[in-house]
């Protein structure tokens, strides 16, 4: 979904996996789970790309688990300004 520029993204319960380390996101998006322990992103993390001005990422009800020292999972940001 696309509203007003922003990328939405709207998830269900159950686990999502991605086949890279991490899924890139660019500004702005928001992304909504059903719950913590409800909606579970495993084993990868999310990039955030982009600066401050070109807007922000939400990110609601859900979990991030799965890290390992080889590919920890989490919230980076790459480029742009640091995270609020």
């Amino acid at each position: 979904m696309n509203a007003a520029g922003k990328i939405i993204l709207l998830l269900g319960n159950g686990e999502y996996t991605c086949s890279g380390k991490y899924l890139t996101l660019k500004k702005p998006t928001k992304i909504y789970g059903q719950g913590c322990g409800k909606t579970t992103l495993v084993g990868f993390g999310l990039k955030i790309n982009g600066n401050k001005s070109d807007g922000i990422v939400e990110i609601e009800e859900l979990t991030i688990k799965g890290a390992n020292k080889k590919y920890p999972t989490g919230v980076f940001q790459i480029a742009g300004e640091f995270l609020e």
